[in-house]
């Protein structure tokens, strides 16, 4: 109740930082008097989740580059840079329980002869007409089965089911139940008629029985529950880190182009609830119609439809038409509705966050690309640099030409308005420079890292060592190897050499923010050079 209000007003490091040593210190003297355990940093997290409030700090992306860069062009660099990550990823849970598997097919060679057999014997089956009938009769009989599951279901429920229903449903559930055995008949049948099936089914039995006696069902079972929570993690991270940015983006970002009147409407949380007939705001998750592409946060100024210029019809065309429509049952909370409507004049910054931020290098085409579609300024000249990005098409089943010409829109669910862009002429703010590049009111937010080779592109390649059979912890003596990774690397995954120049070009103009968590402030794990970044 005492911090809170204090550390809201609090926008800059040195000010966050004195008032959590002049506040929390003396909680836990205190504590420690009355020989109480004092839970900092239980008390930390808990006071972050309440007030959204972290330590932030603005920069621009020179702050990010690294001393240097990995080019995967260069054997020798991708040969060493290889080596450190396999070093320092280790322990890593994917690659550890993939090398584990690895390890078990090398010792048992017999594995790596069945699985080929199984794919020669798939080969045959696919062009084997008998096989054929019996794919289609598994499919049949495994839709009758979930169909007699659903019916029984449906029975033992079905409070409100009619009595004619009821009587429907019990006659189709007893046919269904009296064919089947007979449909298992023959399946089986075909089967015992099918040479290759047979064999195809020992095969795979013989498989089964292997991998059960050599731990390899086990090892795969533990890699694929790694993997899930890896992947639930991540995920939770991903959002929960855009959660912690909005601060950041209330903080440093709002006050650059708000109106006093504005920034305090805007703090308050009364967009919809307040009178000014224009308002700035920030929206989170923006796709706006796009192919394949969404904004973290965007900040805009827009004025609401009820003091709009617009012709009555053209509002109202915007309202039926927007492509949020077929989605606002889902976009605002169940009993709720939305509270007002407004239509942006200009959307005044972009803002992507990632939490790596190795992972900016992955973003940097993809925001000029973008940017070249939202604003429709996508004329190649030869002035420009030859790294600018454009888009080559971006249809969509709205934007059925490729061309942002249609209104489009978005529903913040943070206040249940919805908020309508009519026309590229939103974007009059973002403009290519002499060399081609969108440079003006672009920022990334970031938690720790460097500019660098993606984790997840990190990860990628670590495990095709590891496919082809080069363990982490033999790196090393496996240079030639190494190389044909190097090989498949280039053909695989975009241009990051050219991503990363670019970068450079944008490093004094595109603004990095850093935001630091209370609860981690002053870990180890925080320090710029010490992320486990795959």
């Amino acid at each position: 109740t005492k911090l809170l209000p204090a550390l809201q007003t609090c926008r800059e490091v040195e000010d966050q930082v004195e008032l959590l040593q002049r506040e929390i210190t003396p909680l836990i003297v205190e504590a420690e008097e009355q020989e109480q355990p004092a839970d900092v940093l239980s008390f930390r997290k808990s006071l972050v989740a309440a007030s959204g409030v972290n330590i932030h700090y603005e920069n621009k992306l020179r702050q990010l580059l690294p001393e240097t860069f990995v080019s995967m062009r260069s054997p020798s660099e991708f040969y060493e840079w290889v080596c450190t990550e396999g070093r320092k990823n280790k322990g890593n849970s994917t690659l550890s329980g993939q090398m584990r598997i690895q390890k078990i097919k090398r010792e048992y060679p017999e594995i790596h002869e069945l699985h080929v057999h199984i794919t020669e014997l798939q080969e045959q089956l696919e062009a084997d007409e008998t096989y054929k009938k019996i794919t289609a009769l598994q499919k049949k009989i495994h839709g009758q089965e979930k169909a007699i599951q659903y019916m029984k279901s449906a029975l033992d429920g079905g409070k409100n089911m009619t009595e004619q229903k009821r009587e429907n449903t019990e006659v189709k559930l007893t046919e269904n139940e009296e064919s089947l055995p007979v449909l298992k008949e023959q399946l089986q049948q075909l089967i015992d008629s099918c040479e290759l099936a047979k064999e195809y089914d020992q095969v795979k039995e013989k498989l089964q029985n292997i991998a059960e006696e050599t731990g390899l069902g086990d090892a795969r079972e533990d890699l694929k529950q790694s993997n899930k929570e890896a992947g639930s993690s991540s995920k939770i991270s991903g959002s929960t880190f855009e959660d912690m940015s909005y601060n950041a983006v209330l903080h440093l970002i709002a006050p650059k182009y708000c109106t006093e009147e504005e920034l305090q409407i805007l703090n308050a949380g009364q967009i919809a609830q307040s009178k000014a007939p224009t308002v700035c705001h920030i929206l989170h998750s923006a796709t706006l119609g796009m192919h394949g592409a969404e904004i973290d946060y965007i900040m805009v100024r827009g004025t609401r439809t009820s003091e709009s210029k617009l012709p009555e019809n053209t509002l109202e065309e915007y309202l039926n038409n927007l492509i949020l429509k077929k989605d606002r049952g889902r976009k605002v909370e169940k009993g709720n509705c939305i509270s007002e409507s407004f239509i942006v004049d200009k959307v005044l910054a972009v803002i992507e966050c990632k939490a790596n931020a190795r992972d900016i290098l992955h973003n940097v085409p993809r925001m000029q690309t973008m940017l070249s579609w939202l604003t429709g300024d996508n004329a190649k000249k030869e002035s420009y640099d030859k790294d600018a990005f454009f888009h080559e098409t971006w249809n969509t089943s709205y934007f059925t030409n490729g061309l942002f010409n249609k209104p489009t829109g978005m529903v913040c669910t943070r206040t249940n308005t919805q908020w309508i862009f009519p026309s590229a002429d939103c974007f009059s703010e973002f403009s290519r420079e002499s060399d081609g590049f969108f440079k003006k009111n672009l920022y990334y937010i970031s938690k720790k890292g460097k500019i660098g080779l993606p984790a997840g592109t990190s990860r990628k390649i670590l495990l095709h060592c590891i496919f082809k059979d080069i363990l982490l912890d033999e790196l090393e003596s496996k240079a030639e190897e190494i190389e044909e990774v190097r090989q498949w690397a280039l053909e695989s995954f975009e241009d990051f050499d050219r991503n990363y120049r670019a970068a450079t070009k944008l490093k004094d103009d595109v603004f990095s923010i850093r935001v630091v968590p209370f609860h981690t402030f002053g870990d180890e794990e925080y320090e710029e050079d010490s992320d486990n970044d795959v």
